[in-house]
C-alpha cells in the first residue's frame, strides 16, 4: 500500500534510478519516510548543548 524508504540512502537511490511522485503514485498510495532525515538541520555546537544542559540542571536544583 505505501512505499517505505528506511534509510536516506534508499530514498535518494530511488530518485536517482528514476523514481518520482508519479511513477511511485502508480503502484503505491502514498510514501512513508522517516521525519529525522526528511528535513535537514545543521548539527547543535557542543557549547550549544552544554549550555542548554547546565541551564536546564540549575533549574532543577532552584525548583527544590
Amino acid at each position: 500500500m505505501f512505499k517505505s524508504y528506511l534509510y536516506l540512502d534508499d530514498f535518494c537511490l530511488a530518485q536517482m534510478n528514476g523514481d518520482c511522485e508519479h511513477s511511485i503514485s502508480c503502484q503505491y498510495s502514498g510514501i512513508c519516510m522517516q521525519s529525522n532525515w526528511a528535513t535537514i538541520k545543521e548539527k547543535k555546537q557542543t557549547t550549544e548543548r552544554l549550555r542548554k544542559h547546565c541551564f536546564e540542571f540549575v533549574r532543577f536544583i532552584l525548583r527544590r
